[in-house]
């Protein structure tokens, strides 16, 4: 930093210098020494500025306040332009499951930066002596990997000349911050952390590393972290400067050593555009990176008092434009972080300039998300929502051009509708900031991130902004315009392709194509193609068009469906633009037709959000709005897939509806048939008062009560299950409907009651809890509240007394799992169905959740035509004459591209039931062959457990230290386009070798185990665990397997080894008790319970949670909650007694638990 106090002239100059892109004016007499000093009022040049003296003085100038500096000079210290290639860096983060990292365009950028590898964090004291240490954490590191190499991304980009590092840091590195700043006075350590990157860097064959040290602020989680932002590099006033931090010392160190270890490799920073947390840094840094990344976003909307506007501008935003700006934080665009990097910022109350950083090492920011201002962040998490730009194009399909009205030059964006205010990079703000760099002589552009764009063929793509605007020969605009997106045609039809295509050259050819395959080409506008006599099936059409100079560009994607007619929808209620009291419970009604078919679904909407569904006429769906203006639609999906949707009905809520619950009789409550029940409620109305409350069974209305208390006598209930309700109005006629109360009317039952010291044989039937079980095997003191899932030992027969219902059962019998087929497939799904005490009404099949049809009469079928390529799931539900339902297992078929034959595979060696001694070497080889194309790789797995693969012939893999145990092997092939086949699984035995379980039975499945019995299992030895725990060690062995089931430590407690001498080890990733970072309160819980904690040893940070019932249907589902203090309250329906399964997604791990309610 230099110390210098601006004039106003000096702002003047240096404004003017930068609008003219960094020219700067001659520079006065160098100064020199002088021991006799120099006057006040002396005019004199000195590193690259132009200085006054305000007095006499023999001082330095910029090493005190002596002089003043009026302007830059020369080339203003800030060196000569970058000549390159303007750089386009994309971050790439590892956590994004649903981005399709195999099938990318990595070569529309320059470089790649997978985000992030993290040291390792050993404990939550960050003041402790060993917080961090000299390694990768585990699960960050496994992930990186997964991203180099299991989706292929390093040999995807290497393959398009594309560069890829590894981001070391981030956000929540706190290891790396600990590390720097312990020790950036301690060189050894700085060698040995220089010394480990740089093996990292050559093993994995990666281009450089991104060094990214951030987390200057403290974390709930982790104590001893504090706020170290607000650091004071000299002032306005002419104060000292405090020099870097020491973490921020320690990095420009590490880099030092880093360049000279590295001499070839990329090096390169992501640093804070603004000086509240840049001031950290220390600019040293600078000469031995290739690159500077400057973070220029989140000017706006990472904190809860940001000031209201964008947040990632280019151009200066002056003062006063947006409400909550600061002239102490006068950094807002990008075009101010860079004259704070160079050093040519005007001083500010904790810096005086800025950095000295050349222009040349200078990369500016492009976010791929912007922030709602409206909406803050839940859980009382600093700042504001992040939408991703696709998520903002999805809900506002013209962002794109949808500009802030106080951005002069329209580059930035800006939303105000659905009750938010989004402030957003464009397309357009993304160019401007590519020519800019390449303008001003800086070396171009980061990305955060690269998933957050919309398709890259789509006009609305950033990325795709970026690089038409970063080449001498744009490419050419080119769009379908016939036939229309989700058209339909009748089979055999002739389909006329029209496009339109523009280029700043010519437009030599349109070639139009259907997925991968080339119908035609026109070389003349207009641009068109007859397709004729097409056949039933779904397609995908696009157009290219290539220039005069060959440069091409690729239409987004119009899809059309041949042979089914799409539904069509519309919204009966409520009416176009009505007007809804608050709070009031809004019924939305629909109608649907399909001219060719049937209606499978119709879903509500209000934007981009989906309410819910109906699957029956009429098709309503109950709504309960907050205030605000809300656009509703409706979606209907017809039996073959394709979909309508309905006209935009707009509505706006207004009067607080009230609020009302039944107090009595308790969700659950069980009564004697010809009972006469109270039911009661409570109603209050924020803003008016009462004027009935009714009660209902389902929908049918029993009575109502016009004033407190609200009761109703309901005499004579027969037998049988009912959902009760209250439904309050209240004076300005806004309605309220109370949560459902279940309540069941049972005979007595006629089984004995279950008794935890009896032996039960198996068909012997019990009661416990009001309800029947029946036991499938010989058990004993095992409760069959805790063991009545598809596995267990009990099975749920239905409630007592005459009113009960045994549930039907349904198997899936052909296709077989994992078979395979080729698009357009046409798949038969054959079921089976039976109901013990009584008829089956129906079976309905579905693909995921997806229904797909029915059969009312067995043999149960149903035939699912024009199948695209794909990965499904199909499942078949049956409903007795009853009500109650039943579902099949899961199974999963794959459709490969038409055209291509799936490659065949086998394991030549070894042999099926060969034996070896542990601890093994197992040398799996496979052959493998395609008769259409390559093979691209074969995988080898145990089990579902991949060992590794292979991409070249002839095709092996190595497994070593394998314990004893019996081991199914399988290889997988995958050929040049996607198609996939496995081979028949070879079994082989390891046995011997030192075995210390010579004495202890083998595991095998449904062995009657009890709490303490021992068994081996593949090289282990294992606990059955206690009450409420045993009955799942006779589960089935897929899932309860020792050691090798999917969860198998919810039944299983790992002892030891059975190898002498082996070391004794449990996976990190397996939650063994409740000491492997997650606490679960209360469990059991109680039925009228509507809420359960759960405690974390540490930050797991956002979290997906799921809670099933025993069936496997799911009950709540939450998506990026967020834990307060490592404590969060998850909030559940009432539960009716028995078993639930909960799982739980942190971002490094996951966590599965079993849920009883008593």
């Amino acid at each position: 930093m230099k110390a210098k106090l601006l004039t106003l002239m000096c702002c003047m100059l240096i404004t003017f210098g930068l609008s003219a892109q960094y020219n700067f004016p001659s520079c006065w007499t160098p100064w020199t020494a002088n021991a006799n000093g120099w006057p006040q009022g002396t005019q004199v040049s000195h590193k690259s500025g132009n200085w006054q003296a305000k007095w006499s003085t023999i001082a330095e100038p910029g090493s005190n306040g002596d002089w003043t500096l009026v302007s830059k000079c020369g080339d203003g210290g800030i060196g000569p332009d970058y000549t390159g290639a303007q750089k386009v860096i994309g971050y790439l983060p590892y956590w994004v499951p649903d981005f399709d990292f195999v099938n990318y365009d990595y070569g529309n950028v320059t470089h790649i930066n997978i985000a992030f590898n993290l040291f390792k964090q050993n404990n939550n004291n960050y003041n402790s002596a060993d917080f961090a240490s000299i390694e990768w954490g585990a699960f960050h590191n496994r992930k990186v990997d997964s991203l180099l190499f299991d989706l292929g991304v390093l040999a995807k980009a290497h393959a398009k000349g594309t560069k890829v590092s590894v981001a070391i840091g981030g956000a929540t590195d706190f290891a790396f911050l600990w590390l720097m700043q312990r020790y950036y006075n301690d060189d050894a350590k700085l060698e040995q952390i220089a010394t480990f990157i740089t093996n990292y860097v050559n093993t994995k064959g990666i281009d450089g590393v991104d060094l990214d040290l951030e987390c200057w602020w403290p974390d709930a989680t982790i104590a001893g972290t504090t706020e170290q932002g607000g650091r004071v590099r000299g002032d306005k006033w002419g104060g000292p400067d405090a020099g870097p931090h020491p973490a921020g010392t320690g990095l420009a160190k590490l880099a030092q050593k880093l360049r000279a270890k590295m001499p070839t490799k990329i090096l390169s920073a992501a640093v804070f555009g603004t000086s509240y947390y840049g001031n950290n840094y220390d600019d040293a840094l600078a000469q031995y990176l290739d690159y500077i990344g400057l973070m220029t976003y989140d000017f706006t909307g990472s904190w809860n008092t940001s000031p209201v506007g964008p947040h990632a501008s280019l151009y200066k935003v002056p003062l006063g434009t947006y409400q909550g700006q600061s002239a102490d934080n006068p950094i807002y665009s990008a075009e101010d972080a860079l004259e704070y990097w160079m050093g040519m910022a005007p001083a500010a109350w904790n810096h005086d300039g800025g950095f000295n950083v050349p222009k040349a090492k200078l990369c500016i920011g492009v976010p791929f998300y912007g922030y709602d201002m409206a909406t803050r962040k839940p859980n009382n998490a600093n700042g504001f929502m992040a939408p991703k730009w696709k998520e903002i194009v999805a809900e506002f399909p013209n962002a794109a051009t949808s500009y802030d009205p106080a951005d002069t030059r329209q580059l930035g964006g800006y939303v105000g509708a659905n009750g938010k205010k989004i402030y957003f990079e464009t397309p357009k703000g993304a160019a401007e900031k590519i020519k800019y760099t390449k303008r001003f002589g800086h070396q171009g552009l980061i990305i955060w991130e690269l998933t957050g764009d919309v398709d890259y063929n789509s006009s609305s793509s950033i990325l795709k902004a970026i690089k038409n605007a970063n080449t001498d020969n744009p490419l050419p605009v080119v769009n379908l315009t016939a036939p229309a997106n989700n058209a339909t045609f009748t089979p055999g039809a002739n389909v006329n392709i029209t496009a339109t295509a523009t280029d700043n050259g010519s437009v030599t050819k349109v070639e139009f194509f259907q997925g991968t395959t080339k119908l035609g080409e026109d070389l003349t506008s207009p641009y068109s193609f007859a397709w004729n006599n097409v056949a039933a099936g779904t397609y995908q059409l696009t157009a290219k068009a290539t220039d005069n100079q060959n440069a091409s560009a690729t239409s987004s994607i119009v899809r059309i469906t041949v042979g089914n007619a799409a539904p069509t929808a519309a919204i009966t209620t409520p009416a176009n633009n009505s007007s809804i009291s608050t709070g009031t419970t809004v019924t939305i009604t629909a109608t649907a037709t399909d001219s060719d078919g049937t209606i499978s679904k119709v879903e509500f909407f209000t934007g981009t959000t989906k309410l819910g569904e109906d699957t029956s006429s009429p098709y309503t769906f109950a709504w309960t709005p907050t205030a605000g203006s809300y656009q509703l639609t409706a979606k209907a999906t017809d039996n073959g897939g394709a979909t309508g949707t309905s006209s935009i009905i707009n509505v706006s809520v207004g009067n607080a509806a009230p609020i009302t619950s039944i107090t009595s009789p308790a969700n659950n409550a069980t009564f004697a048939a010809n009972s006469t029940i109270a039911i009661t409620a409570s109603a209050t109305d924020s803003d008016g008062t009462i004027s009935k409350v009714e009660f209902f069974q389902g929908t049918t209305k029993l009575g109502e009560d016009t004033s407190s208390p609200y009761t109703f006598s309901w005499a004579n209930v027969a037998v049988g299950n009912y959902a009760l309700t209250a439904k309050a109005t209240d004076n300005g006629g806004a309605v309220t409907t109370s949560a459902i109360v279940n309540i069941s009317v049972t005979a007595a039952c006629t089984a004995p009651e279950w008794n935890a010291q009896s032996q039960y044989n198996g068909n012997a039937e019990v009661a416990r809890n009001g309800n029947r079980y029946q036991a499938k095997w010989w058990t004993q003191g095992q409760d069959p509240l805790l063991n009545s899932g598809p596995d267990d030992v009990w099975r749920l027969l239905g409630p007592c007394g005459p009113g009960g219902n045994i549930s039907p059962t349904a198997t899936i019998t052909s296709p077989t799992n994992n078979a395979s087929f080729t698009a357009p497939a046409s798949i038969t799904i054959n079921a089976t169905a039976s109901d013990t005490d009584g008829t089956i009404a129906k079976v309905e099949f579905f693909q995921g959740s997806t229904k797909l049809g029915e059969d009312t009469s067995s043999p149960y079928s149903y035939t699912w035509a024009n199948v695209a390529a794909g990965t499904y799931t199909f499942t078949a539900k049956s409903t007795d004459n009853g009500g109650a339902t039943g579902t099949s297992s899961i199974i999963s078929i794959t459709v490969s591209p038409a055209g291509n034959q799936l490659p065949n595979v086998s394991i030549t060696a070894p042999a099926n039931n060969a034996t070896f001694t542990a601890p093994a070497s197992v040398a799996i080889t496979a052959s493998a062959t395609d008769t259409d194309g390559t093979i691209s790789k074969v995988e080898f797995f145990q089990g579902a457990t991949k060992l590794g693969e292979d991409t070249s012939s002839p095709y092996s893999y190595t497994w070593t230290g394998v314990t004893a145990g019996t081991y199914s092997l399988t290889a997988k092939a995958t050929d040049n386009v996607g198609g996939t086949k496995t081979s028949a699984a070879v079994s082989i035995t390891i046995s011997g070798g030192g075995d210390n379980c010579v004495t202890v039975a083998q595991y095998i499945e449904n062995g009657g185990y009890v709490a303490g019995s021992i068994v081996k299992n593949a090289g282990n030895r294992y606990e059955c665990k206690p009450h409420p725990y045993t009955g799942w060690c006779n589960g089935a062995a897929w899932a309860y397997a020792p050691g090798v089931g999917a969860h198998w430590s919810d039944a299983w407690t790992l002892v030891g080894s059975c190898t002498s001498g082996a070391r004794q080890s449990v996976s990190e990733e397996v939650a063994l008790t409740d000491d492997d970072g997650m606490s679960m309160y209360p469990n059991p819980g109680k039925s009228n319970s509507s809420s359960f904690n759960l405690t974390f040893s540490a930050d797991p940070g956002p979290l997906n949670i799921e809670l099933k019932d025993i069936n496997g249907r799911r009950i709540i589902a939450r998506q990026g909650a967020k834990a307060t203090k490592n404590v969060i309250a998850v909030e559940t329906p009432t539960l009716s007694p028995g078993v639930y399964l909960i799982r739980v997604q942190g971002e490094h791990k996951a966590w599965l638990r079993k849920y009883l309610v008593q």
